[in-house]
């Protein structure tokens, strides 16, 4: 049974947001992240660059992140890495973010921690918050427009090693305008680490969660091919 301390770090993350070492790295992986001990691999995904080590990018992804997080990789469009010099002046509609808790970094997890980690996540997005996470999450400064209102639309589960959430959240704009973004939350057991895996889409019309499901999919099978 996952301990208490990293249940209650993992949800403060989540919610305010969704084994091996350094010499493990696959053949293949051309870049990786060190995340604690172990070094996650970061994979080459199809139409988009990997680019958190950009500064502009850095300081974009770092912004926007909790510091309970630790942000491990962000992958731009193609089209949109290519104007990454003008990035700050730019809205990013089309990404993907690999993170993790940082209170987890040297916590080598197993499959059942995973399925507690998913139940605990599930109880989160339905509503159900403990009197202490509530206290911990109320003390966290962090601006009403970037935290939103998260909604679950779908949970399901690709591998035996990951689960998935569907989310929409609406995000209030500094003009008053609201924003809504669709996004993927894959809880990924990896290398004996627990890390997420997100994609973004901001939403121009309707919803299409069939769309978003499809790149999801793609992205996490190339990242758990580049962590076997």
């Amino acid at each position: 049974m996952i301990s208490t301390r990293i249940t209650t770090a993992l949800s403060l993350a989540l919610l305010l947001a969704a084994c091996g070492d350094a010499s493990d790295e696959a053949p293949s992986c051309t870049a990786s992240a060190t995340y604690g001990q172990v070094s996650i691999c970061l994979p080459t995904l199809d139409g988009y660059t990997e680019a958190y080590g950009e500064p502009a990018v850095s300081a974009r992804a770092n912004e926007a992140e909790l510091p309970t997080n630790e942000v491990l990789a962000f992958y731009l469009t193609d089209e949109q890495h290519a104007r990454v010099e003008s990035l700050g002046d730019q809205q990013i509609d089309d990404y993907v973010k690999v993170f993790a808790t940082r209170d987890l970094a040297d916590e080598t997890l197993g499959t059942g921690d995973l399925a507690d980690i998913r139940e605990q996540v599930l109880r989160l997005y339905g509503g159900e918050v403990s009197e202490e996470m509530q206290a911990r999450m109320d003390a966290v400064d962090i601006d009403e427009r970037r935290l939103g209102q998260p909604r679950l639309l779908e949970e399901y589960r690709l591998t035996d090693d990951s689960f998935t959430l569907v989310i929409a959240v609406r995000y209030r704009q500094p003009d008053g305008s609201t924003q809504e973004v669709l996004e993927t939350l894959n809880g990924v057991l990896t290398r004996g680490r627990y890390v997420n895996v997100g994609v973004y889409r901001t939403v121009d019309g309707e919803v299409d969660t069939a769309a978003l499901k499809a790149k999801n999919d793609a992205v996490l099978r190339a990242f758990l091919a580049a962590n076997a």
